[in-house]
């Protein structure tokens, strides 16, 4: 069915989108983590928090429509399907640092500002 392959194809495309953000995020919240001194167990929970966030931005992004779609019909009989999303990254960043920030919120016994300094907000 073709609208089932394009929609496998757009939603991979996503959740690789929300990998490449859910990296950049992680690699930010690192950085701050060895400067806050926190206890191994909060250190460890906001590693958790980063590594699962990749599901809940791209849940968080909804719908694209892409920009490019293309399919081709292979030897075997299947349709690949190939698609390029645009998406405003710095949108997009702001997204993934509120989803980290709200779970944050929730794990760790800390205020407003530490959890601003660690997502370098």
């Amino acid at each position: 069915n073709k609208s089932a392959g394009q929609m496998q194809a757009i939603e991979l495309a996503k959740v690789t989108l929300a990998g490449q953000i859910s990296s950049k995020v992680a690699g930010l919240i690192s950085a701050n983590v060895a400067n806050m001194e926190l206890s191994p167990d909060e250190a460890e929970s906001v590693t958790e928090v980063v590594q699962s966030s990749k599901t809940m931005i791209a849940q968080e992004l909804g719908y694209i429509d892409p920009f490019f779609k293309l399919s081709r019909k292979l030897p075997n009989g299947n349709t690949e399907y190939t698609v390029k999303l645009f998406y405003d990254t710095q949108q997009a960043l702001q997204i993934a640092k509120k989803i980290v920030k709200k779970e944050l919120k929730s794990k760790l016994k800390t205020n407003e500002e530490d959890l601003k300094k660690l997502m370098g907000m």
